[in-house]
């Protein structure tokens, strides 16, 4: 399982990165730059949202970052 998991994070990356240098090479940097930006926010509104979840699912709140 942690194999499957490696290679499909590397696909995701390399699918992320393929379409931002696409982006790029189109001569439309601003959009290529509002998706890595919005992509990698997005990442991390899920982490919380998930950390949040978790913790209110199980009954004991996350408090690793101390600001959760």
């Amino acid at each position: 399982f942690i194999g499957v998991g490696f290679c499909g994070g590397l696909t995701t990356f390399s699918s992320f990165a393929a379409d931002v240098l696409m982006l790029i090479q189109a001569g439309r940097r601003p959009a290529a730059a509002a998706y890595a930006v919005g992509s990698i926010l997005a990442g991390l509104l899920a982490l919380l949202v998930g950390l949040v979840l978790g913790g209110w699912i199980s009954g004991a709140a996350p408090t690793a970052f101390g600001w959760v």
